[in-house]
C-alpha cells in the first residue's frame, strides 16, 4: 500500500546517505512494493516503477525479466483505478522497453497484461476489455508461447465482469474459451468453472434468462472432469437464481424461485458442504425476488422463515440479510409487513445497521404513515452514521 511504498523510499534514501548501493534484489523488491500499492496509487505506481528501472541502469544493474514483469504488474494492478486511463499505454511502454533491453517477455508477462484487462473490465464493464485480452492472447501465441490455465482463467474472468453489460454474449465467449483451452491441452480447474458461473450471474443481472438446467449443468460438467464444486460454486449458483428471479419473461423459460434455490441448497449439503451467511442471503434474495415478481402477499413471512432457517443451522443473519427483508417490507407496504420489518430491525445490534438499513426502515414507516417512528429511526441513525441525501429524503418523505 502507500505506507509500504513510502517506507521503501525512506529505506533507499537511508542507504544512499550511508553510501550503500542497492543490488538487483533491492530494486526488484522496490518494484514489487509499487505493484502491490498500484491499486491505490494508480498511474503514479508505473511512473515510480520507471524511475526504479532508470536507477538500476544508472547503477550499472541490468533489469531482468523479473524486473520488467514487476513493472508490468505496476501497470496491470493500477487498471482497476477508475481515473487511470494510462494502463494500456503503460503496459505497451513496459513491453517495448523490455524488447529494447533485449529481454524477451514470457508467459507471466502476457498473463500480467491479460490480468490488467480483467481489472479494467471491473471498472468499465465494457466489451473492449475482452477484445483487448483476446488481442494479447493472440500476440502471446504469435510469439510462440503457450497460454496456461492462468491465461485462460484471467480471460474468462474478464468475460464474467463484462457480462454485466454484455449479457449472454459474455457467457458465450467464456464457454468458447473453455473449449479453446481444452483443445490446446490446458485442463480447466475449479477457478475456470467458478468464473463461468459468475458470468451467468452477471448476465442474469443484466436481464438474460436461462433455464435452470443450463447453469446447474455447469456443476455436472465440473464433476465429470473430476473437479469438486466448493462453497463458492454453490453460492454463485444461488446468486444466478437470485438475479434470474427478478426477471419476468415471455419466453418458455422455467421461472426461477425459492424451489430451485432450495434444490441447490440440498445439492450443496449432499456434497458435504456447509452453507454460510452468503449462501442463505442469496437464497433469501431468490425468495424475495421471485415472490415479488409473482405478486405474492406472503413475501415477508416467507423471507422471515429463511432467516429462522439460518439460525436453526447456526448461521447468524448479517446486515445484508436483515436489510434485504426490511427493504422488501418497505416495497410491499402493508401494515403487517412493516411490523415484521420493525421486529427484525430491533433484533439487529446498532453496529449492524447501515445507511441502507435506516433508509429502508424509514421508508417502510412512511408507507403506513407512521411518521413518529420514522423520525425516531432517523434520530437514531444520526448517532451511528453520517447521513446522506437519500436518508434525508426518505425522512422528509415520511
Amino acid at each position: 500500500d502507500k505506507g509500504n511504498v513510502e517506507l521503501s523510499r525512506r529505506v533507499v534514501a537511508c542507504m544512499a546517505k550511508l553510501k550503500v548501493k542497492g543490488d538487483e534484489v533491492t530494486h526488484n523488491t522496490r518494484l514489487d512494493v509499487l505493484a502491490k500499492g498500484a491499486a491505490r496509487l494508480g498511474h503514479a505506481a508505473f511512473l515510480l516503477g520507471m524511475e526504479v528501472i532508470a536507477e538500476m541502469e544508472a547503477d550499472g544493474i541490468q533489469p531482468t525479466l523479473t524486473s520488467f514483469n514487476a513493472l508490468l504488474n505496476c501497470a496491470a494492478k493500477s487498471a482497476c483505478v477508475p481515473a487511470n486511463e494510462h494502463w494500456v499505454t503503460d503496459g505497451i511502454k513496459a513491453l517495448a522497453l523490455m524488447q529494447e533491453r533485449g529481454v524477451t517477455p514470457d508467459v507471466i508477462s502476457y498473463n500480467v497484461l491479460i490480468d490488467a484487462c480483467s481489472r479494467a473490465a471491473g471498472v468499465k464493464g465494457s466489451r473492449g476489455r475482452v477484445e483487448e485480452g483476446m488481442m494479447i492472447l493472440a500476440q502471446m501465441q504469435h510469439a510462440g508461447l503457450k497460454p496456461d490455465v492462468v491465461t485462460y482463467n484471467s480471460l474468462i474472468h474478464t468475460c464474467a465482469k463484462a457480462a454485466r453489460v454484455w449479457g449472454s454474449v459474455g457467457v458465450a465467449q467464456a464457454t468458447r474459451l473453455i473449449q479453446e483451452m481444452e483443445g490446446a491441452g490446458v485442463q480447466p480447474d475449479r477457478t475456470t468453472f467458478n468464473s463461468l458461473l459468475n458470468a451467468y450471474a452477471q448476465a442474469a443481472a443484466a436481464g438474460t434468462c436461462y433455464e435452470f438446467s443450463e447453469f446447474v449443468g455447469v456443476l455436472s460438467l465440473m464433476k465429470d472432469k473430476g473437479i469438486a464444486p466448493d462453497r463458492y460454486s454453490y453460492n454463485v449458483l444461488l446468486n444466478v437464481c437470485a438475479k434470474s428471479a427478478r426477471a419476468r419473461t415471455t419466453r418458455s423459460v422455467e421461472p426461477i424461485g425459492i424451489d430451485q434455490g432450495m434444490r441447490i441448497l440440498q445439492m450443496m449439503r449432499d456434497d458435504g458442504l456447509d452453507a454460510d451467511v452468503v449462501t442463505y442471503t442469496a437464497l433469501l434474495d431468490t425468495c424475495l425476488n421471485s415472490l415479488r415478481a409473482a405478486g405474492d402477499d406472503d413475501i415477508i413471512q416467507r423471507g422471515r422463515q429463511i432467516l429462522d432457517m439460518m439460525r436453526d443451522h447456526g448461521v447468524e443473519p448479517n446486515t445484508i440479510s436483515y436489510t434485504a427483508l426490511i427493504n422488501a417490507a418497505k416495497m410491499h407496504g402493508s401494515p403487517r409487513s412493516v411490523a415484521i420489518a420493525y421486529d427484525l430491525y430491533q433484533r439487529m445490534q446498532p453496529q449492524m445497521r447501515n445507511r441502507r438499513t435506516y433508509t429502508a426502515m424509514i421508508g417502510a414507516f412512511a408507507k403506513v404513515q407512521r411518521s413518529t417512528e420514522a423520525l425516531e429511526v432517523f434520530e437514531e441513525a444520526l448517532v451511528h452514521i453520517e447521513p446522506d441525501v437519500i436518508l434525508y429524503s426518505a425522512t422528509m418523505g415520511a
